[in-house]
């Protein structure tokens, strides 16, 4: 059955609602407001971490930041740049995102990956029903995503 969406533009209101979802996720997770930000998933969302350790609802996720942010990325801001919007249907979309978490102290190198969400549009607007993020491996003498 074919796709019979309309590709997206950047005129494309869907798509402003899709990016700012987006912005939301990157205010809030800055600001350390991890309720704020697990709460732009769906109740039920997947998150394959870049560890590759499965996490299954906003419960989870929000744990998981919660230790992650305490711990390893202590003090870290993230910056999402969406690399592609695509919607799959009217109310589904997928998007590629390049995901950088920059670091407060100096000499600490920021953390490079790139996720791979999909959003849906319900009756909460539109939300993450599955992500998937991994370390981007940058090849020698290529720049860096920040």
């Amino acid at each position: 059955m074919p796709l019979t969406a309309p590709r997206t533009t950047p005129e494309n209101p869907e798509e402003r609602q899709v990016r700012a979802v987006l912005r939301a996720a990157e205010d809030a997770w800055n600001r350390h407001d991890l309720q704020a930000f697990t709460a732009l998933f769906a109740p039920e969302a997947g998150y394959i971490t870049r560890d590759n350790v499965m996490l299954r609802g906003r419960n989870e996720i929000e744990r998981a930041q919660e230790n992650a942010q305490a711990g390893p990325l202590r003090g870290m801001q993230l910056k999402l740049t969406a690399n592609r919007i695509e919607f799959l249907a009217p109310q589904v979309v997928v998007v590629d995102a390049l995901v950088c978490l920059i670091p407060e102290q100096y000499g600490v190198r920021p953390t490079d990956a790139l996720s791979t969400l999909v959003l849906a549009r319900g009756e909460e607007g539109w939300r993450i029903y599955a992500a998937h993020t991994s370390y981007r491996t940058t090849p020698e003498g290529e720049g860096r995503l920040t």
